[in-house]
């Protein structure tokens, strides 16, 4: 399942998790233009998020980081770290 997770940049603590309900990998390089990886997360901008957002159910949470990931096993949200910029790419 892919989610969209929100991370607060002042603590890199995992915030929400959006889940994209059925979702694929086709619709979502169709909206974004590109295709994800499902082996790592991807970097939202806020452009890509709107564009997302427009289509799926995702709250706003202003100020926060946004992280498009493939969970293949999905877990209820508990304390997470937000990925680090090389692992996110």
């Amino acid at each position: 399942m892919w989610v969209i997770r929100t991370y607060n940049p002042t603590d890199d603590e995992l915030a929400r998790e959006h889940p994209l309900e059925n979702a694929t990998l086709h619709d979502i390089e169709a909206l974004l233009g590109f295709a994800p990886t499902k082996l790592g997360s991807t970097e939202l901008t806020k452009d890509q998020w709107i564009t997302l957002a427009a289509k799926y159910p995702i709250w706003a949470d202003p100020g926060l980081a946004y992280f498009l990931d493939f969970d293949a096993d999905p877990q209820p949200v508990g304390r997470k770290r937000r990925p680090t910029t090389a692992s996110a790419r």
